[in-house]
């Protein structure tokens, strides 16, 4: 609802304030794009009220930073596949096999369906 919708937008004012406290200028600067490009992407899917925003009326430093949000994220998905398909291949995971994470309570694991299983989603 609206007080749900209210305490996400709190909480990425408040990540912009926190990357002002970080001393290196290159990872603040990374911290800030990928932090606008996560609160841009949020204000489309949700908007003002939370049926949805318009796209059409973001500027250009938005649709930079949402575009570069979403090459980390692919980045950070081809990676994690590399991760896999490079331990099945040492044998040290089969197929669809769930991976240990450590420091991580659960298992976070696909299917031969290549979809993501249920302790995932949880």
């Amino acid at each position: 609802g609206g007080a749900g919708l209210w305490q996400a937008r709190l909480r990425a004012r408040d990540m912009m304030r926190l990357m002002n406290c970080v001393q290196c200028s290159v990872c603040r600067l990374h911290g800030k794009v990928a932090t606008l490009g996560m609160n841009t992407g949020m204000q489309i899917l949700l908007g003002q009220e939370g049926r949805g925003g318009d796209a059409a009326r973001m500027h250009r430093v938005e649709v930079a930073a949402l575009i570069q949000a979403l090459y980390k994220m692919l980045s950070s998905i081809q990676t994690v596949r590399q991760m896999e398909s490079e331990l099945q291949v040492a044998g040290l995971v089969g197929e669809g096999e769930p991976i240990k994470m450590g420091g991580y309570d659960g298992e976070i694991s696909r299917g031969g369906d290549g979809e993501w299983g249920e302790e995932w989603a949880q």
